[in-house]
């Protein structure tokens, strides 16, 4: 009689879980070769193609367009602000919503030699990452004052890092590193993980960091360093919100509406 009641009772919860994690695809949308996705606060998504990048609501309704040559870093997480870095000139852009430039800066010489990646902090700052020492310093750009810096310990990720992302989250610092998958630095730069799965992007949700494999979409807890799992066939790229899974190939992308078992946000 008691396996019977606890049988119950995990079918039970299973089915609950089951439930608070339902998928179901809602939209295709057909695009150009897509080079990045993004996402802000409110859910809306962001495509880069070859000279310009598009803003949807999550129901995949064109909001914005922006004509521009392709960015180094994309950064619309810091609503209303939607962030870039040009490589090329070493510029950061702040744009408002409607993709119109707010405030725009070159970055000083004295910050770093060959700066890589820039991204905005929670507190209003940047960090740059120098490729050459693979130094990160986190700095103001209105008085060009250095306020921390590090030089990533490179032996602890492997031959040739090749880093194309950068993004401060929960004050830890995330690097995608093309060759060795996700890096996760704490704000001293100690590396504290690597997740050695090759991903084309990752994201956050809530208190965890996901990424895609073929068959699913897993989510690690940044705290617990719990690992769960969402059973779903990706492509190259992925996003996703409290309402929205966003599955972007390499033209064309797949909405599903998501009722998740949502973390706390931040």
């Amino acid at each position: 009689m008691i396996l019977r009641v606890c049988t119950f009772v995990f079918f039970f919860l299973l089915a609950l879980i089951s439930e608070s994690q339902t998928v179901k695809k809602i939209k295709e949308l057909r695009t150009p070769v897509i080079r990045n996705v993004s996402v802000d606060r409110l859910g809306n998504f962001f495509l880069a193609f070859d000279g310009r990048i598009t803003k949807y609501n999550p129901d995949g309704k064109v909001m914005a367009t922006l004509k521009t040559k392709n960015p180094t870093l994309l950064e619309p997480w810091f609503h209303p602000k939607i962030f870039i870095y040009y490589q090329a000139g070493e510029r950061l852009v702040n744009y408002n919503h409607n993709f119109e430039v707010s405030d725009e800066f070159k970055l000083n010489p004295s910050i770093a030699i060959e700066p890589l990646l820039v991204c905005p902090t929670n507190d209003n700052k940047f960090l740059v990452l120098d490729a050459a020492d693979f130094s990160v310093k986190k700095f103001d750009v209105y008085s060009n004052s250095v306020m921390n810096e590090f030089v990533i310990d490179t032996t602890r990720i492997g031959a040739k890092p090749a880093i194309v992302f950068m993004r401060e989250y929960l004050h830890f610092i995330f690097l995608l590193d093309k060759n060795h998958g996700i890096v996760v630095l704490n704000e001293l730069g100690k590396v504290m993980k690597i997740i050695p799965h090759r991903v084309e992007n990752f994201g956050f949700f809530g208190e965890e960091l996901f990424y895609t494999r073929p068959d699913a979409i897993v989510f690690w807890d940044i705290y617990s360093n719990h690992t769960r799992e969402l059973p779903l066939t990706t492509e190259k790229f992925l996003l996703v919100t409290d309402e929205r899974i966003i599955v972007a190939r390499e033209k064309g992308v797949t909405l599903y509406e998501f009722h998740p078992d949502k973390p706390d946000d931040q």
